[in-house]
């Protein structure tokens, strides 16, 4: 009896935790021309409803805005949010539209029940170069 509790035990802490989702794909061009891409690498079904794109505009510590996502996401599928602009050039690639206004110098996070679980950019700072990375590989158009 005592080593089913300590083997349960073990195999509880020894197991990982489900994956997270994350951004796998960011676009942010001229005007309204931006969309975000939700991938799910886990195994199990996920539900987006506990999942919210907050953005920071202009180096801001706290959301300027903020995209609760809605639906389920299969294992190994991705969940496309994007502007009313772009969704309409996408077509049904998009899951989703938000009214997303950020540009190449604003942070994004993908957060779990209020928890951050991805970012892009970085809360509370404002790259004095106008996007994030490097003039080639970089979050700007």
């Amino acid at each position: 009896m005592r080593l089913h509790f300590l083997l349960a035990a073990v195999l509880s802490v020894a197991l990982p935790a489900q994956a997270e989702l994350l951004i796998s794909e960011y676009v942010e061009g001229s005007s309204n021309n931006k969309a975000i891409e939700i991938y799910n690498p886990d195994g199990a079904e996920a539900d987006l409803s506990v999942y919210k794109i907050e953005q920071y505009n202009n180096g801001a510590s706290t959301p300027t805005a903020s995209f609760a996502l809605s639906g389920k996401l299969a294992p190994g599928a991705v969940h496309v949010m994007a502007h009313s602009t772009l969704a309409s050039v996408l077509g049904s690639r998009v899951n989703q539209t938000a009214a997303f206004s950020f540009n190449g110098d604003d942070a994004l996070t993908l957060t779990r029940s209020g928890v951050v679980v991805d970012r892009i950019g970085q809360v509370g700072y404002q790259p004095p170069s106008g996007f994030w990375g490097t003039a080639s590989a970089g979050t700007k158009d």
